[in-house]
């Protein structure tokens, strides 16, 4: 038995400085779950379609354990060669393969969460059979959604109970697939309680990854300096000093358009994906996936990147399936400053070097100079348009914004300075920092 203490932090106090993915290429993912298709499976090819055109690497995909199982060692063979075909699918496109291994919400008599030795042992057995059937087809499985949410987690979320049910699936699956990489917790959000009571439990011995889903806790909120940024940093601190250091991925994040509570517009959708893929890799997350693929109206479900009725991609969509190849194989280098109110972040890129950068509180419309040593070959948009540029000597001047703007070439950046465009609103904002 592995005995790791419990960790007392100080979310107050804690200072920290996080880990950087600076050896690890990232990676673009996207929720796909086109296991809602099993119903309609002349609906298939065109959401596949979709997923190739969003240009990720890795998708998400949903296995139901009741659905794919009758009984134990009884499967529902129909269901599990409509699977085959989902992950034959990827395999075609290229994608890489999460799988998230959920029951249903009426999976025993009491819709409650595995708690004896006889229940877990029946998920983990469904498990290695998944990742014996897969294997070398879906690169990771999830083990469970959300575990410290009542709603998944029922009667109540309980990180000691679900540790257990993780550790007896890592042992199935390792024995028969140990090629295969175990993910959790599944955090719905980044929780601070819920994850040190797992870490002390001795979770982190039972994955090769560690997944959260840090929507802002106010959905409509950025991500720069939110609770759940700072709460990652923290976790990165609380991982060191447990002497571990688990790949942390994010497969899930998202920003619903309206009408849904909270809801943001379609362009400020696309603006919050590019920042929230870009701030998550620079705080040293590997790989992260956007939530979801499709908007179902019908559901009140609104963070999905293609209209389901009318087959319509939204704005973010055309935003991730640039920037997802655009950025393919890129490797987080380091921050430059541009001061309390932006972000910038440079990346390499086989040989070139690609700065991306925004505002994101403040005068947000002005112009960047940046003294750099080299040469920019092309400035682009979140959407791959151009963007003109006017250099001075060693520095270009380029228009910024809260939306990021991509700059790629072989250079070095010196420094980074904010020049406001002057207004009325901008000069009350400036008088008022």
């Amino acid at each position: 038995m592995i005995h790791i203490y419990f960790l007392c932090l100080s979310l107050m106090t804690l200072v920290c400085s996080p880990m950087t993915a600076t050896s690890a290429e990232v990676s673009w993912g996207l929720v796909s779950v086109l296991n809602r298709f099993y119903w309609t499976p002349q609906d298939l090819p065109t959401a596949e379609n979709w997923v190739e055109k969003a240009k990720v690497s890795w998708v998400r995909e949903e296995f139901t354990w009741d659905l794919l199982e009758l009984e134990p060692g009884v499967y529902n063979e129909e269901a599990l060669a409509y699977m085959d075909r989902v992950v034959s699918g990827a395999q075609e496109r290229n994608n890489h393969v999460l799988g998230l291994i959920v029951p249903s919400d009426d999976w025993n008599a009491v819709n409650a969460a595995p708690a004896t030795d006889d229940e877990r042992k029946r998920f983990a057995d469904f498990a290695a059979f998944l990742a014996a059937r897969y294997q070398g087809q879906v690169d990771a499985w999830e083990i469970w959604n959300e575990p410290n949410s009542s709603e998944y987690w029922k009667p109540k979320p309980n990180a000691y109970d679900y540790t257990a049910l993780l550790a007896a699936s890592y042992y199935a699956m390792k024995a028969v697939a140990p090629q295969t990489l175990v993910v959790g917790p599944t955090c719905a959000g980044v929780d601070d309680v819920y994850l040190q009571a797992f870490l002390a439990a001795g979770g982190v011995a039972f994955l090769d990854i560690l997944s959260i889903h840090p929507y802002p806790y106010e959905i409509s909120k950025i991500f720069e300096n939110s609770i759940e940024e700072f709460e990652i940093k923290n976790l990165y601190k609380w991982l060191d000093d447990l002497g571990v250091s688990p790949r942390i991925w994010a497969t899930e994040i998202g920003w619903p358009v309206y009408p849904a509570d909270n809801g943001v517009s379609e362009d400020r959708q696309a603006v919050m994906l590019a920042r929230a893929y870009l701030g998550l890799f620079a705080l040293g997350v590997n790989a992260v996936y956007w939530y979801d693929l499709y908007t179902d109206l019908e559901n009140n479900s609104t963070f999905g990147l293609i209209l389901e009725t009318s087959q319509t991609p939204r704005s973010a969509f055309d935003a991730l399936s640039y920037l997802a190849e655009a950025l393919e194989n890129a490797m987080f280098a380091y921050a430059p400053d541009f001061g309390e109110n932006g972000r910038a972040y440079v990346w390499t890129q086989n040989e070139q070097t690609v700065l991306t950068l925004w505002r994101f509180r403040g005068v947000m419309s002005g112009t960047v100079e940046i003294d750099l040593d080299g040469d920019v070959g092309c400035i682009t948009d979140i959407y791959g348009h151009d963007i003109a540029s006017r250099r001075l000597k060693s520095r270009i001047q380029v228009p910024v914004s809260d939306s990021p703007i991509v700059l790629f070439g072989d250079f070095t950046v010196k420094s980074l300075s904010f020049v406001p465009t002057l207004n009325i609103a901008t000069t009350l904002l400036l008088l008022n920092e």
